[in-house]
C-alpha cells in the first residue's frame, strides 16, 4: 500500500490504539503550516515519504491519508490492522472507479427527472400566461422536441460535470448550479434581448431568475443522490 512493505504497514500502525499514537508520531515532524495546507490539499505542502520514490502530489496523499487514519483510529473502531480498515473506509479514501461511475449514473438520471418535471411544470403550467403575453408571434404553438432535448441532454451534462461531480457537497452544488444557471439564462435571455426585435424586457429578469434556481435545485438533489448512491454502493 502507498509502495510501502506490509510489514512496515504492521510495525507502524498495529492494532486501534497503538495505531494512533503511532500516527501522531508519524505526523509529528511536520510543521502546522504543512498539516494545514496538506488538509487543504494544497500542492505546495512540504513532501514526505517512507522510502520510496513519490511524486509531491502522492506524498501528499498518503499523508492525508495518516490524517484520515488517525481522526478514524481515535474513534475506538475495532479494526485489526490499518490495511482492513483503508478497505473497509475506501469511500473516504479512494473509492474504486465502479462505485464512482455508478454514483454519476444516479446523478445524471436524477437531474435529468428532476429538471425536466420542473422546468416542464414551470414552462407549461405555472409561467404558461406570462411567456405566451410576453412572447407573443415569437413562441412556437407546438415545442420543437429534438432542439429540446438536445438542449436538456447538453445542460444536463454540464450540470453533472461542472456542479454535482465537481463539488464536494450539497451546499457546493447548489452554489455551482445557480452560477451555472446565470451564465447560461443569462446569456441566452440578454443576446436575445440584444439582437431580436421585439423581444419583451420584461420576460428577461423572469427568465434568468428561473434558470438560477431551477439549475441550483436539481444540482442539490443530483449531489445528494450521487453521495447516497456512494454510501450505499
Amino acid at each position: 500500500m502507498f509502495g510501502v512493505p506490509d510489514a512496515l504497514v504492521a510495525e507502524r500502525f498495529g492494532s486501534l490504539r497503538e495505531g494512533h499514537s503511532r500516527t501522531q508520531r508519524f505526523l509529528g515532524g511536520l510543521s502546522w503550516t504543512n498539516r494545514r495546507k496538506i488538509e487543504n490539499g494544497e500542492r505546495d505542502a512540504h513532501p514526505f515519504s517512507l522510502g520510496s520514490p513519490k511524486t509531491s502530489r502522492q506524498r501528499n496523499q498518503d499523508l492525508r491519508r495518516a490524517l484520515i487514519w488517525r481522526g478514524r483510529l481515535a474513534g475506538g473502531l475495532e479494526i485489526p490492522s490499518v490495511r482492513r480498515y483503508v478497505e473497509k473506509e475506501k469511500i473516504v479514501t479512494d473509492a474504486p472507479k465502479s462505485k464512482r461511475a455508478f454514483a454519476i449514473i444516479v446523478a445524471v438520471i436524477t437531474v435529468t427527472v428532476t429538471m425536466m418535471a420542473l422546468d416542464l411544470t414551470w414552462l407549461g403550467i405555472v409561467a404558461r400566461g406570462i411567456y405566451d403575453s410576453s412572447l407573443g408571434p415569437l413562441k412556437r404553438q407546438e415545442v420543437f422536441w429534438p432542439a429540446a432535448l438536445l438542449f436538456y441532454a447538453l445542460y444536463v451534462a454540464a450540470i453533472v460535470i461542472h456542479a454535482v461531480a465537481g463539488s464536494t457537497s450539497g451546499a457546493q452544488a447548489f452554489k455551482r448550479g445557480a452560477g451555472i444557471g446565470l451564465l447560461s439564462y443569462g446569456t441566452y435571455d440578454l443576446t436575445n434581448w440584444a439582437v431580436l426585435a421585439g423581444w419583451p424586457a420584461a420576460i428577461v429578469p423572469i427568465d434568468i431568475a428561473w434558470g438560477i434556481v431551477l439549475t441550483a435545485t436539481v444540482s442539490f438533489l443530483g449531489k445528494r443522490a450521487m453521495m447516497r448512491a456512494e454510501r450505499a454502493s
